[in-house]
């Protein structure tokens, strides 16, 4: 592995990473709360009580677009693995032997897994946090539907 695979290989590390940082503190801070009573933005408490826990706003919109940058790219990759998946059925239907780039390496098995565990964790923190939950994480929990009904065209072969 040469020097730009390693690079390439620790930034994505860094990003999934960083995506479930963001993921567990976007999910579970308190995106509402009686003293302040901004939806969207971490509660906002005497500045002695919250200096050091909670972000400035403007990093935590960074947190909140950083899931949905992250989690569009790893939902990218993740169409590409089902619609490579159905490519391997029908070539293996026709006969076809194939091409060596069909296959998946470890790293990106990993990263599909990630995005999945992502849209579970989303999906429970939605539950978890309820209507107070920041809509970044709600979005992720939603998107597991999409998934779910990608999955199932593949299943199904539908063309």
């Amino acid at each position: 592995m040469n020097s730009n695979n390693n690079l390439i290989m620790y930034l994505g590390g860094i990003a999934i990473a960083w995506y479930f940082v963001c993921i567990f503190y976007v999910g579970l801070a308190s995106t509402s709360s009686p003293i302040s009573g901004n939806p969207g933005q971490p509660a906002t408490l005497p500045s002695s009580a919250m200096a050091a826990t909670t972000p400035p706003a403007n990093f935590y919109e960074f947190m909140r677009y950083s899931i949905t940058t992250l989690a569009g790219t790893l939902a990218t990759f993740v169409g590409m693995v089902l619609g490579l998946r159905q490519v391997n059925t029908k070539s293996v239907a026709q006969g076809a032997a194939l091409p060596p780039a069909a296959t998946l390496t470890k790293r990106q098995w990993f990263a599909m897994w990630s995005y999945i565990f992502s849209l579970l964790l989303g999906l429970f923190l939605w539950w978890y946090r309820g209507i107070s939950c920041d809509p970044s994480i709600i979005h992720l929990g939603q998107s597991l539907l999409g998934v779910i009904g990608g999955a199932l065209a593949v299943l199904l072969n539908v063309q």
